[in-house]
């Protein structure tokens, strides 16, 4: 891990230099706190030891900015303390600190919160490369959604004749893709053929059944088959292409204003 140590004195920050150096950790030193911050900016180190009293700006709030600047990438400050009581240990806490160390320096102590720090941020990190490519699996799979959406409403509802002045009719699914169907087409003779389905489950795969049931659907009524010969057509056609397990209901109607 590469390590700031921000430390106005300098023998405290020689004595951490030589015992990080022995473990293999790259250490950059700071002597006060906005040396700290600016450090901090250009070298992007992984672990922070903040001193609490300097000159120029103390420990609190060079950590506070260290923080509110790391944004999504977690970098452990841990707070290099004479302190003990409650209270005090409670403010480098409350001013963004992870942990806290007290002088003098145990290096048992300090390689093991080290060591604690780095395991806590390679699961931040594994974290947050989850969260990215979860995004990128959202985004994605709503792009597929509104291809869905066009085809979906270009291929089903093309034609379709639900504001005609005798029907009334309201949906409220539970998703934007759903197994629920309503079609309308008016006959060559001038009849209306209705069409009122669901198909099993729910979603985009309950939808798809809709695209080869919509084509019978206008194919037919606009070529004046009868509500029988939809029903057949529609039936071998699901028989043919959707799974055994998946099947619409519905409901067909033929409404002759000629025979009202």
């Amino acid at each position: 891990m590469k390590i700031l140590i921000v430390d106005d004195d300098r023998i405290n920050g020689a004595i951490l230099n030589r015992l990080l150096g022995r473990e293999g950790h790259p250490v950059i030193i700071a002597h006060n706190g906005e040396d700290g911050v600016d450090t901090f900016h250009r070298e992007q180190p992984d672990l922070v030891l903040m001193d609490i009293r300097m000159p120029r700006m103390n420990g609190y709030d060079a950590a506070r900015q260290i923080k509110e600047s790391a944004t999504d990438r977690f970098v452990p400050i841990i707070f290099l303390t004479a302190v003990t009581d409650e209270e005090g240990l409670a403010q480098c806490i409350n001013a963004g600190g992870d942990d806290f160390l007290t002088k003098p320096f145990n290096r048992t102590i300090l390689q093991a919160k080290i060591g604690a720090m780095e395991r806590i941020r390679q699961l931040h990190a594994k974290l947050h490369r989850q969260k990215e490519q979860l995004e990128q699996h959202q985004d994605q799979v709503q792009q597929e959604l509104e291809v869905g959406q066009h085809l979906f409403s270009n291929i089903v509802l093309a034609g379709n004749l639900l504001d005609a002045p005798c029907l009334k009719q309201w949906t409220s699914p539970m998703s934007l893709f759903n197994g629920d169907l309503l079609m309308a087409s008016y006959t060559p003779a001038g009849g209306l053929h209705i069409m009122l389905g669901d198909f099993t489950g729910h979603g985009l795969s309950a939808a798809v059944g809709a695209l080869p049931i919509s084509e019978i659907f206008y194919g037919l009524t606009e070529q004046g088959f009868s509500i029988g010969d939809l029903v057949e057509e529609m039936n071998a056609k699901l028989l043919t292409v959707m799974p055994t397990r998946m099947f619409c209901a519905a409901c067909l109607i033929e409404v002759d204003f000629r025979q009202q």
